[in-house]
């Protein structure tokens, strides 16, 4: 095995558009359709193919590159849940200003709904006063669908200081999720890390059902 600290990193993102995402490695380029989604993991997947191909230099470059569709997304990052009424609904975690700006960048989609559920248990940090160091830029000029969670009111606060508008108020996930959900058009979650594991149970076991 070689020594990775001699190899230079040889691996770069070049374009993506959608879920397709084009990467050059060690002076080969190919492109490939990815089951995670964000560009923070479009990045993340270029690392990926450098400490590859840092370990298996014998390995074909472009089949490298192939091998990212098989990655999953991970738990409650950027997960799928289809609905009855044909609807997809997507389930992100948001834990910090970074995490959260790049989210919103990733899957904000013009046509798509949004929910924000932000909880302030132990495991969230009590404090979420980090809120207001969020970039919100991505969603200018968009209405809020609803915001959820302990803090929903917190949340719809500083959406009101970016000027957002905020159509819905439920801290009660669970409802919030099913007036949410009435809709067939496409919709995102973003979620602090207890709001999430309680979406992701409720839609673990009632996707594909009326919720």
């Amino acid at each position: 095995m070689p020594d990775v600290r001699s190899v230079p990193l040889t691996a770069e993102l070049l374009e993506f558009k959608g879920e397709t995402a084009t990467y050059r490695l060690h002076g080969q380029t190919g492109g490939t359709h990815l089951q995670i989604t964000g560009q923070h993991n479009f990045q993340n997947a270029a690392a990926a193919l450098a400490l590859a191909y840092t370990i298996l230099p014998t390995i074909d470059p472009i089949v490298l590159i192939g091998q990212l569709s098989e990655v999953l997304p991970a738990f409650g990052r950027g997960e799928s849940f289809f609905l009855k009424n044909g609807s997809e609904v997507q389930l992100n975690l948001v834990k910090n200003p970074a995490s959260f700006r790049q989210g919103l960048a990733s899957y904000a989609k013009p046509d798509t709904a949004i929910m924000i559920a932000i909880n302030d248990h132990v495991a969230d940090s009590r404090d979420v006063s980090w809120l207001w160091d969020v970039d919100m830029a991505a969603i200018k000029g968009r209405v809020i669908a609803m915001t959820a969670g302990s803090r929903a009111a917190d949340m719809a606060l500083r959406l009101q200081y970016e000027d957002k508008e905020v159509a819905k108020i439920e801290p009660d996930i669970e409802k919030a999720l099913k007036m949410f959900c009435t809709s067939t058009n496409g919709k995102v979650i973003f979620a602090t890390y207890t709001a999430m594991l309680r979406l992701h149970a409720l839609l673990s076991k009632r996707a594909g059902k009326d919720l």
